[in-house]
């Protein structure tokens, strides 16, 4: 029997931007928390794209929970995505960057409804 259903899109690859891209460059002093709500109609799954200019530490959370850690950022990491499920509703993306001055980082929230990570 035929699976009749469309394949699962990548959120990665193929799914809708809702956030982004944002640059975020770090200054001296304490380290910097940021944050950006977002809404989507219908549960699915966001994908998190950071390019990495030279920051040791920064932390991304969606809703409070950790989608990428310190320990995935150092400076020769150039690139770094990770998915996380997301229901419909209200959302709040927030980042701790903490690292030294003028260093960077890109990054993009992408959502595809109905996927699964």
């Amino acid at each position: 029997m035929l699976d009749d259903r469309p394949p699962a899109i990548d959120p990665c690859t193929g799914g809708e931007v809702l956030l982004g891209p944002e640059t975020v460059t770090r200054d001296t002093g304490a380290p910097e928390d940021l944050s950006w709500p977002f809404s989507i109609a219908a549960d699915g799954v966001v994908c998190l794209s950071v390019e990495n200019d030279g920051l040791s530490s920064a932390r991304f959370l969606l809703d409070e929970e950790t989608v990428i850690g310190p320990e995935r950022f150092n400076p020769r990491v150039e690139r770094i995505e990770e998915q996380a499920a997301a229901s419909a509703g209200a959302h709040v993306l927030l980042a701790r960057v903490a690292s030294g001055p003028r260093r960077s980082l890109t990054w993009t929230l992408r959502f595809a409804a109905g996927a699964s990570p």
